[in-house]
């Protein structure tokens, strides 16, 4: 059995969507970041960091359990373990590990320090703004240029670098403008939304999120049951 402990946030919900998509048993626990759970001692005892998510797979490697607190380790300890979200050629392969890399080092930094900075306040002359909108287009360009020639982030198939790309992507898409005006993401984003695990594990975090008319309908659909 796997526990998983996820919240309201783009690295928690790729946990969430991967968790879903391994078909392995698992229990949810949902974290609520606003009442300060994951500052709570019972949780601290697994992850010591107090952020989300984190996994523990009381089933692990040698059947010792294991706890893992990174969302791309997560993602790729479920792939791994269940024989899911990776395509079988060796070429294929090795795209996954390249794109999920420029997601988690190139594009994920930037985009994370935009939207926190935008979120806190910041003048928009200041220009760290400027410095981080400016390297985000670029990223997520070169994304979008992918997604023209390609029906999935790494490839033709679903993998573990769309796992990690969609969550912020929507964030993305929803907070700038000029991310949620790029036609192939747009493309991707919208036939990604319709995939059931990913409109379920979306839905978790849809009534504490934007309102619901600002959702797809597939996220909607599964939160009211």
């Amino acid at each position: 059995m796997i526990d998983v402990y996820t919240a309201n946030t783009t690295n928690a919900q790729r946990a969430s969507i991967a968790m879903l998509e391994s078909g392995l048993a698992f229990t949810t626990h949902h974290i609520d970041l606003y009442q300060s759970q994951h500052r709570t001692p019972e949780y601290l005892a697994v992850n010591p960091n107090g952020t989300v998510p984190a996994m523990t797979d009381h089933d692990g490697p040698g059947g010792k359990p294991i706890t893992l607190t990174q969302s791309v380790g997560i993602v790729w300890y479920l792939a791994e373990k269940s024989g899911c979200m990776m395509p079988e050629s060796d070429y294929e392969r090795v795209m996954v590990r390249e794109w999920s890399l420029f997601l988690a080092t190139d594009l994920y930094p930037p985009f994370a320090a935009q939207y926190y900075l935008q979120w806190a306040g910041i003048d928009a002359s200041d220009p760290s703004l400027d410095v981080f909108t400016v390297t985000m287009n670029a990223r997520y360009k070169h994304l979008d240029e992918q997604l023209a020639d390609h029906a999935h982030v790494a490839g033709p198939g679903f993998s573990i670098a769309d796992v990690l790309a969609y969550p912020m992507s929507v964030l993305a898409a929803r907070e700038f403008p000029q991310i949620g005006a790029l036609p192939n993401l747009r493309r991707w984003m919208d036939e990604l939304c319709e995939r059931p695990t990913i409109a379920e594990a979306m839905s978790w975090f849809a009534d504490s999120g934007p309102g619901l008319d600002k959702v797809p309908e597939a996220w909607t659909k599964r939160l009211k049951g």
